[in-house]
């Protein structure tokens, strides 16, 4: 498991001599990680984001089947239409503004027990350091959840800016 925490970037708390310390979410919370093909998070003093690759993974984790609710706020150096997929399925299609303009969204998703993959694939634009890069979340986070209950999901109330892309 400890290997698994390590390949999934799970925040590391503490490192005393050879044990490590992660920040594991409680059991009843679904958790959301960076895999592959993320830059490292920027910040300018005021805000801070972190830069999509090509094709980039997030990586949810959840003990229970879930309807989660995901919150992110974006931009691009270039307006483009950028597609997810979760699980290998594809979700939906949504066109990022270029900067400094932002997009916010609230997302739902069914995610099953165990490990979840949200794929994120988007054209690229070299920026002023070489890098190949996508979007940029300045937020990207689980804002809500609801166990799924015997076959029905139950949703977690909707908010003005949720839009659910698959049910």
């Amino acid at each position: 498991m400890l290997d698994n925490l390590t390949k999934w970037n799970v925040p590391l708390l503490a490192k005393v001599q050879r044990e490590r310390v992660f920040r594991v979410p409680p059991p009843d919370e679904a958790s959301l990680v960076a895999d592959d093909n993320w830059w490292d998070s920027e910040d300018n003093g005021t805000q801070r984001w972190r830069w999509s690759q090509a094709d980039s993974r997030l990586i949810l984790m959840s003990d229970r089947a879930k309807i989660i609710r995901i919150a992110m706020t974006m931009r691009s150096s270039v307006e483009r239409e950028r597609s997810w997929s979760l699980n290998c399925l594809p979700l939906f299609r949504i066109s990022v503004p270029a900067q400094p303009a932002m997009l916010t969204r609230v997302v739902s998703l069914p995610i099953r027990a165990g490990v979840n993959y949200l794929d994120l694939s988007s054209p690229t634009t070299t920026d002023a350091f070489g890098r190949a890069v996508g979007i940029a979340f300045t937020r990207l986070e689980v804002s809500g959840s609801a166990e799924v209950i015997g076959a029905a999901p139950v949703h977690p109330p909707a908010t003005e800016r949720d839009t659910v892309f698959c049910a």
